[in-house]
């Protein structure tokens, strides 16, 4: 992609388009209402560090994890995402587990 294009290219996230309307993401800020449950519980610290990328050690509490399940609704600041709810819905699960940089960031 050439200079002069790149630059012709408009809005907060992916597509870019010239007008800037094509983004799957309004920019910020935004609302979100809806229903999260989160577990907290302890693993194996030795178990939970083969799941970190070499550049993190388990943190301050090795083995500390959380399983959420969430179900949100979100809108942009003017609310058109309101028109209809079931676009702007969406459920998650995630996985989170203490961990830490190796090296303080620079």
């Amino acid at each position: 992609m050439t200079t002069s294009v790149a630059s012709s290219l408009r809005g907060y996230s992916l597509p870019l388009s010239p007008s800037g309307t094509s983004a799957t993401l309004t920019p910020p800020p935004w609302h979100f209402s809806g229903e999260i449950v989160m577990v907290d519980y302890h693993v194996d610290p030795a178990a939970a560090a083969l799941f970190l990328p070499p550049e993190l050690d388990p943190g301050a509490d090795p083995g500390q994890a959380a399983a959420v399940f969430a179900h949100w609704q979100w809108c942009s600041e003017p609310g058109t995402e309101l028109a209809d709810p079931g676009a702007s819905q969406f459920s998650e699960f995630l996985i989170c587990s203490s961990a830490r940089p190796l090296r303080p960031a620079a």
